[in-house]
């Protein structure tokens, strides 16, 4: 009996939806969609290599540089070898083909001098000899033969003496020539080298100044064309500079928002059980029948 009496819950769908967004102003919107359009628009842009030189060529003062130092490749070798022809002559012994090469000037400029002005002595002393023989009447006698080999053995034996001093003294002269020639070549042989190593080293002096300047103007060449590049790198990222310097702005602009919310719920809701719902229906019959009665009775 207590199910009969019991009322029923009907649940009744209620649809609520939640929506949340920003509203911006339409001159936003237009700007946003502008800033896309472009964005789009260089991004399916091809890449734009950079055309010029990169890298600065060797200057006309350092190219004349590299060809100074090629020419002066070799520059010591002729002093270098009339060096090595001293030094080779400093390195010789003395000895007999050195003594014979240094005596015989000597003997020839001294001693064979000395001896013919010795001939030429007797020459006249035997002349005056003989010229005193033939005045005397003695010429061709015995005396007079004697008197001319008494001149003769005098002139052997001073001949003798003066070859026998002038090769003792051009012995020792050549002996001290040959030293002072040592001495002065192994000095040429010294100085040769200096020289040959000073002038190499000049050249390469001259050409590291040449070179120096060249390296001042290529570095002047290359600072060009990096500006040149630069320039180019900043003129390729300027429009995409300007978009992002637009979508900052938009971004940093206040904008209202409003948040629209629906959702979705159940409601409860009681209803009748099916003996109320039949004493119900059975008082609203007895209500009509009266109410017919009553209209009956008038």
């Amino acid at each position: 009996m207590g199910g009969m009496c019991a009322p029923t819950v009907d649940t009744t769908p209620g649809y609520t939806s939640t929506v949340g967004g920003t509203q911006i102003p339409e001159w936003v919107s237009q700007a946003g969609q502008e800033a896309w359009t472009q964005a789009k628009t260089l991004a399916t842009q091809p890449f734009q290599p950079f055309t010029g030189p990169r890298v600065a060529d060797f200057s006309a003062d350092e190219q004349a540089a590299f060809d100074m130092t090629r020419a002066n490749q070799g520059t010591y070798k002729p002093l270098m070898d009339e060096a090595g022809g001293y030094l080779t002559q400093a390195g010789k012994n003395w000895g007999q083909e050195a003594a014979e090469q240094y005596m015989n000037p000597y003997q020839q400029n001294v001693t064979d001098i000395a001896a013919r002005n010795l001939n030429r002595q007797f020459d006249i002393s035997r002349r005056q000899g003989d010229t005193a023989a033939a005045a005397g009447g003695a010429f061709g006698g015995s005396r007079h033969a004697l008197l001319n080999a008494e001149n003769e053995r005098n002139r052997m034996m001073q001949m003798s003496d003066l070859y026998a001093q002038g090769q003792s003294a051009a012995y020792e002269n050549a002996q001290r020539a040959f030293m002072q020639d040592q001495a002065r070549s192994l000095k040429a042989a010294d100085l040769g080298t200096s020289m040959a190593g000073a002038l190499q080293g000049m050249g390469y002096t001259d050409a590291a100044a040449m070179e120096a300047i060249g390296q001042k103007e290529r570095e002047l060449d290359q600072a060009s064309l990096d500006t040149a590049y630069q320039d180019y790198l900043e003129q390729r990222e300027f429009p995409y500079r300007q978009i992002n310097f637009a979508l900052g702005a938009l971004k940093g602009t206040p904008y209202e928002t409003r948040t629209f919310q629906e959702g979705t719920s159940v409601t409860p809701q009681l209803g009748t059980s099916p003996f109320g719902q039949g004493a119900g229906a059975l008082a609203s019959l007895v209500g009509a029948l009266g109410l017919w009665n009553q209209y009956d009775q008038t």
